[in-house]
């Protein structure tokens, strides 16, 4: 298999990529994969405007390597559960194979490794439906108060907004002249329409 390894530190980190690579090096070297390719990024991972990773995704789907190592899970990605797996899940996807350093359950090449990301992504999407309840009894929580949610309601003249795009004047212009934005002014004219 053509293995490649993902290093990433952050520039705040006192780490040195070197300390990353050499580990890496030496695992692949265990395992009779052939080295082909190196990513490292020298950037947080809580971003995922990563150089070095988005050129790692598109080796991925070009089918330049069959496994990618990495250190750990959080050398890949700070951004949360969701971004991670969704990272990993394009790594499938394009038929990759993946395995952490010093996460040795992380490793899509054995069944336990592959049950166990499955696990993980059940897991985040439990969580996400747990965030949208919480979001949803807020909202009927504030609701319920009495204040009211969404846009404030446009007070226009529908008349007045329907005479003036008739003479001719300009969606921009009505907009001005009543305080709200074009598309406001568009959907109005649609419903007098």
């Amino acid at each position: 298999m053509r293995a490649a390894i993902y290093l990433r530190v952050s520039t705040d980190d006192r780490q040195h990529p070197e300390n990353q690579r050499r580990q890496l090096l030496d695992l692949i070297a265990t395992t009779g994969h052939t080295f082909t390719r190196e990513f490292c990024d020298q950037l947080s991972g809580a971003k995922s405007n990563r150089p070095q990773l988005k050129s790692l995704l598109e080796a991925a789907r070009s089918k330049e390597f069959d496994i990618l190592y990495f250190w750990s899970l959080d050398r890949l990605s700070r951004e949360g559960i969701q971004a991670t797996l969704g990272y990993l899940d394009q790594l499938t996807k394009c038929g990759v194979a993946f395995k952490s350093l010093s996460e040795p359950h992380i490793d899509t090449s054995s069944p336990t490794g592959e049950m166990l990301i499955a696990i993980m992504a059940t897991m985040a999407k439990l969580e996400r439906v747990r965030i949208s309840d919480r979001v949803k009894a807020g909202l009927a929580r504030v609701k319920a108060s009495g204040v009211r949610l969404g846009q404030v309601p446009a007070n226009i003249d529908r008349q007045q907004v329907r005479a003036l795009r008739a003479q001719g004047v300009a969606v921009s212009e009505i907009a001005r002249k009543f305080s709200v934005s074009r598309t406001t002014v568009q959907r109005e004219l649609k419903k007098v329409a």
